[in-house]
């Protein structure tokens, strides 16, 4: 069994020559065949050449180049598809999660039969307001609309989700929770927790209006059909409308009045799918690699 470690990288030129030498003797302590898969998304700062010169020391490190700014999830993206593993993780950057939760993750991995195991640190939805509304608010959807647990980006899982072509998900998804929660059942995917410790260096790239921003780009594909969901509410609101129904059940009176809302945000759902399928026919990538060092 191998194994890939991903990690999406980001002005993180002061903590890779840590975090590396770190994962590498958490992993060699083993003997557990592995590669570390780090993606460079368009570091400002001097993250490729560390990235580089740690290579030298370290050939299980293969490092990734992007010719432009994507993002966390695109950029791990781009790593889930160079990965040689049959099962991946995914960990951050920053060391926030201790590295010791990658063996976490495996040891449960090896002794249960889930195919996606996500580490969930304890004590991060409340390092700060900003993320505690988001993490709140992201976690009561996911489980109102999936009826799943939460995710995190620090997760394990089986390289064989992604090449199954046959899924009724997308495996070419960037948002690869959403395709977990859509292919699989809840038994099949574990949360264990794992420890949390506050950012030492830097800062989070994602204040809050950009984690909306990444919410209302991805959060669509948690829908299988969401243009059902679209028709549907169009029904209530005409068999409303036509037939007085808020006449017997007030509250549907409420949703008259916010119904040009609600179709405002309908019309951003379907916009979001018809730029998804347009990029897909004309075959513009995601992501662009500019240097690869294996």
């Amino acid at each position: 069994m191998k194994f890939s470690i991903i990690i999406p990288v980001y002005n993180s030129a002061t903590i890779l020559p840590v975090l590396i030498p770190e994962i590498t003797a958490l992993m060699e302590g083993r003997n557990y065949e592995y590669e570390i898969v780090a993606v460079d998304d368009c570091s400002p700062d001097t993250s490729w050449q560390v990235l580089v010169e740690l290579k030298v020391q370290y050939p299980k490190l293969r490092a990734i180049r992007l010719a432009k700014n994507v993002g966390q999830w695109v950029s791990t993206r781009c790593g889930i598809t160079k990965a040689t593993g049959n099962v991946l993780i995914t960990i951050d950057d920053d060391r926030e999660y201790n590295s010791m939760g990658i063996l976490t993750l495996i040891d449960y991995f090896e002794r249960n039969t889930q195919a996606v195991v996500y580490g969930v640190p304890k004590g991060k939805a409340n390092k700060n307001l900003s993320y505690k509304l988001f993490y709140n608010t992201r976690n009561y959807l996911q489980n109102l609309l999936t009826r799943h647990g939460n995710t995190d980006s620090f997760r394990l899982f089986k390289r064989s989700l992604m090449d199954n072509t046959n899924a009724k998900g997308r495996s070419n998804t960037f948002f690869i929770d959403a395709y977990f929660k859509q292919i699989l059942k809840p038994q099949d995917i574990a949360y264990i927790d794992v420890e949390y410790s506050a950012r030492t260096v830097g800062k989070s790239g994602y204040p809050l209006w950009k984690k909306l921003v990444l919410a209302a780009r991805f959060g669509p594909e948690y829908y299988t059909n969401p243009l059902a969901g679209i028709i549907a509410l169009t029904l209530v609101l005409f068999a409303t409308d036509v037939f007085k129904l808020d006449t017997y059940w007030q509250p549907l009176g409420y949703v008259l009045r916010v119904f040009p809302y609600l179709y405002v945000v309908c019309l951003a759902v379907i916009a979001f799918y018809l730029t998804q399928i347009y990029l897909l026919l004309k075959g513009k990538p995601a992501y662009t690699v500019i240097e690869e060092l294996n």
